[in-house]
């Protein structure tokens, strides 16, 4: 259990461990600018945890020529990336799948050590990390992922359990247009604050309707590849959550480091900054 200690989470999604190169540089050089940014921010202001919300890699990739765990011999770039980079992160890491890492639970398990849903509880919070990529798992097809609703029996099953507490609802992805009415009528639930989802390679804050009990649906950026990268959503970054019991309240932002990027050939650069905050009260 990770206890609260700074009240201080980040989130981080769509990394992609992979063979391509993009932004002028390596998928190696990315990843590494991504740990020495995120112990470096770790310094300046410290973090209780990390929280991954899929997508570490194309290890099933569909495009182009396949994903290496069924091109190369079972090469696993979400073993890789948890080797030679999250390994080396300050605070402890929780990681959930995402359509890219379309790994049979047992598989899944094996290489990273979570399941493939679970939850993290902290302090007056849980997250409830959700797998709504889990169609069709361990495929021996190249596959992009196939999508489940949320499994509301499970999420009901937690808050159940945990009397008293705030959920945050985690996912890779949530299709609220594919989600169900049970699912709907759960988000009316006053205890569930928000949800938090990657994919889409976006920081954005969305407020869902009415129907959806107008939770917030915020997204947790990309540290990989962008068709808008040097756009106002785009650009590398985790968003960071604090919790404020004494006030019943969470604030998140999105966190930008400084960085030094290439597009068509030309070299452009941002300085630290922040943007897309918000503030949840309960």
């Amino acid at each position: 259990m990770a206890e609260a200690k700074t009240n201080r989470v980040l989130m981080l999604s769509d990394v992609h461990l992979c063979h391509l190169n993009w932004f002028g540089m390596t998928s190696e050089q990315r990843l590494d600018k991504m740990v020495r940014d995120l112990n470096e921010e770790f310094v300046r202001d410290p973090y209780d945890m990390v929280l991954f919300l899929g997508d570490y890699s194309l290890d099933f990739w569909v495009c182009n020529e396949g994903g290496s765990y069924l091109n190369e011999g079972h090469i696993s770039n979400t073993a890789n990336i948890i080797q030679k980079y999250f390994s080396q992160l300050p605070a402890p890491f929780y990681m959930l799948p995402g359509n890219h890492e379309q790994y049979a639970p047992e598989t899944w398990k094996a290489i990273t050590g979570f399941d493939r849903y679970y939850t993290v509880p902290y302090g007056e919070f849980v997250f409830i990390m959700l797998d709504t990529f889990s169609g069709n798992l361990g495929p021996d097809f190249h596959s992009d992922g196939t999508y489940e609703p949320a499994d509301v029996n499970y999420i009901r099953k937690v808050m159940t359990e945990n009397p008293g507490k705030k959920f945050f609802l985690c996912a890779h992805d949530f299709y609220t247009h594919e989600e169900s009415e049970g699912f709907k009528k759960l988000l009316k639930e006053p205890d569930i604050l928000g949800l938090f989802a990657g994919h889409t390679h976006e920081s954005r804050v969305f407020w869902l309707g009415e129907e959806f009990g107008k939770k917030c649906l915020i997204r947790t950026g990309n540290y990989a590849y962008s068709h808008a990268f040097e756009g106002q959503f785009a650009s590398w970054g985790w968003r960071e959550l604090k919790t404020d019991v004494a006030h019943r309240k969470v604030f998140t932002e999105y966190i930008l480091p400084e960085t030094v990027y290439t597009v068509k050939g030309e070299k452009r650069s941002h300085e630290r900054f922040r943007r897309d905050g918000i503030e949840l009260r309960y």
